[in-house]
């Protein structure tokens, strides 16, 4: 597959990731529980995610906090 290919499909699981790892977050932070290593890594896959649109070059996929 061609890198232009590879980064789309990237970008893409890398945004429901995100959605996924909000969600839960916003559910830990509601039973109380310490989110910070999770919140850690889920700024770690948004800078992948950024990264992945940068070189697709399609501002419009980059979206705030990946929500």
């Amino acid at each position: 597959m061609d890198t232009l290919v590879n980064d789309a499909e990237r970008a893409a699981t890398l945004e429901q990731r995100l959605h996924d790892g909000y969600a839960r977050i916003d559910a830990a932070i509601a039973s109380a529980q310490d989110v910070e290593r999770w919140e850690d890594f889920w700024e770690r896959l948004l800078r992948e995610y950024e990264a992945v649109c940068d070189r697709l070059g399609d501002p419009s996929r980059m979206r705030e906090g990946g929500k």
